[in-house]
């Protein structure tokens, strides 16, 4: 009977300590469902590590993809890849990020290893038909292919996507350059083909994954290879941005369109001067826009034109990109010192604000080559001079900040990069937002640059002078022809004097100069200037 009674009591202390610890639980329980849904609500975000040419090039020769003598170079220090995972088995590929387009590409073409093999994937899949992509000065176009597509250091970002498969191609895959194929970050709107558009890939990573919000930052850290080792090469955090790529606040200008990434630059200035130039005159038609695939501050021609004209005489040659700058130690320092800073105004969120976004020549200027252990550097500055085209704020802009592209919010941000001022003695800070009074011209003014047509008074003009000019040569070809056939003709084996040395000479001294030609042949010249197998590659900086 008390053994009975003492298991009663036991089984009842057992149930409020069960019931208690039910309760417990189910607290915590309610908790973790709390705190599982406000990270839900807040979003996840990705952050993922970018690549420039050279670590590419290092990452392939540890896992033997190339032999050490291949051809191709260290690659452009200012293209920012990301390694992808293509197809089943998985394929490695590094791809450009590229915020001027929306299309996804990797190359197909034989004798641009590693390629994408669609034999290889067993889930590769043909959809029929072609896509094409134009650039300013490149295309590429291939049959149409969906695969699964995956961001190396994110295995959850493995998504079914279609894309191009490259098998052709000019300008696109230039000499020294490593990455195999283009990631186009920007609005479905620009998608090619016009007719039926291919979904870009960031579309369909949010569309599959919810809890990534749409919106990802691109934190660029450096276009010198001598930092490339040191700082690495930047950060893609995609569902937000990250909070140790940058220092200080974000602040946000309104995107104009949603086909770019398309901006409104409100006015510029050479250190403190500011260009003597309309709103308008920066946007054409309309915004500017914010580029990652390419390297160079373009600039519509009258804003470069302004830009040399406020400059001093004796850097204008640099600045135009007519000399290189040869530095020996301390570069960064020397370009700050002796080049002026940049600062492009932006239009701010709050109506009739604007902010200020600095750009050092330490930026503006990117490396070029060794030159007697000395690094030379070539400015990014360019005139642009297609119509419609506003200011384009490529990589030597992108570099000084973390870039914000709030696609959710039609906005993009920009907050100091905690990589940009590494080294630096004179930090950069953004100004502002701060009133302005007036911005509505900036969308309605527009200075394309076209070559102006000469009025018919200038053209008969022309036209006159031409004709002047071979009335002229007609008469001096009488006049030579006349005073020749009044004098007598030289021997053919005699070389007339045309200097005091050359007159020193006898006939037969002449002729044995002719090395071994007999004393009646001719001894041709070739004259400077006749360049036909002399070819100039210039240097393109955009895809």
């Amino acid at each position: 009977m008390r053994a009975r009674r003492m298991f009663g009591r036991l089984a009842v202390v057992l149930a409020l300590l069960l019931s208690a610890q039910m309760a417990v639980n189910g607290e915590l329980f309610r908790r973790l469902n709390s705190r599982a849904s406000e990270l839900n609500a807040a979003g996840q975000t990705l952050t993922l590590p970018l690549h420039t040419g050279e670590r590419v090039m290092q990452r392939r020769r540890s896992a033997e993809q190339i032999s050490l003598n291949n051809s191709q170079t260290a690659g452009e220090p200012s293209a920012y890849l990301v390694a992808v995972n293509v197809g089943t088995p998985p394929q490695e590929m590094f791809l450009l990020v590229d915020t001027g387009s929306s299309n996804i590409a990797l190359s197909a073409l034989v004798g641009h290893p590693p390629i994408y093999n669609v034999s290889k994937s067993t889930t590769a899949r043909v959809t029929g038909g072609t896509v094409g992509v134009t650039y300013v000065e490149s295309s590429w176009s291939g049959p149409r292919i969906a695969d699964y597509v995956q961001i190396v250091e994110a295995p959850d970002t493995r998504v079914f996507v279609e894309f191009g498969a490259i098998t052709s191609a000019n300008n696109f895959f230039l000499p020294g350059t490593v990455y195999d194929g283009i990631l186009g970050m920007a609005f479905l709107s620009l998608a090619a083909p016009s007719n039926n558009p291919i979904v870009p890939y960031f579309d369909v990573l949010t569309q599959q994954i919810p809890s990534l919000a749409n919106v990802f930052s691109l934190q660029l850290c450096t276009q010198d290879r001598d930092r490339v080792q040191a700082d690495g090469d930047g950060l893609m955090t995609i569902g937000g941005l990250s909070p140790t790529a940058s220092s200080g606040p974000v602040v946000y200008t309104p995107l104009q369109a949603q086909t770019y990434y398309a901006v409104q630059v409100t006015a510029m200035a050479v250190g403190t001067q500011r260009l003597p130039l309309s709103c308008g005159q920066y946007n054409s038609p309309g915004f500017s826009i914010v580029d990652s695939g390419t390297t160079d501050l373009i600039l519509p021609g009258a804003v470069y034109d302004a830009l040399l004209a406020a400059v001093p005489p004796n850097v204008r040659t640099a600045l135009a990109g007519g000399d290189s700058v040869c530095i020996g130690n301390e570069a960064a320092s020397y370009l700050n010192s002796f080049f002026p800073t940049l600062v492009f105004t932006l239009a701010g969120t709050d109506p009739n604000t604007e902010f200020d976004l600095p750009v050092r020549p330490s930026h503006y200027f990117r490396f070029l080559e060794y030159n007697n252990f000395q690094k030379c550097y070539i400015t990014t500055l360019a005139r642009g001079c297609n119509p419609g085209s506003g200011v384009t704020l490529g990589v030597a802009m992108m570099t000084e900040y973390q870039v914000v592209f709030d696609r959710a919010n039609s906005r993009v941000g920009f907050a100091v990069s905690t990589c940009a001022n590494l080294g630096s003695t004179q930090p950069i800070a953004i100004k502002g937002p701060y009133p302005r009074s007036n911005l509505t011209s900036c969308a309605t003014v527009s200075t394309p640059c076209t070559p102006t047509k000469p009025s018919p008074f200038t053209t008969l003009f022309y036209v006159a002078v031409a004709c002047g000019g071979v009335a002229l040569l007609v008469i001096a070809f009488l006049l030579i022809w006349c005073w020749r056939t009044r004098s007598p003709s030289a021997p053919r084996n005699t070389v007339r004097a045309t200097s005091p040395a050359r007159a020193l000479l006898s006939d037969d001294e002449l002729n044995s100069l002719h090395h071994g030609y007999g004393p009646t042949t001719d001894l041709a010249l070739d004259m400077p200037g006749e360049l036909d197998d002399y070819d100039y590659d210039a240097d393109n900086s955009r895809l």
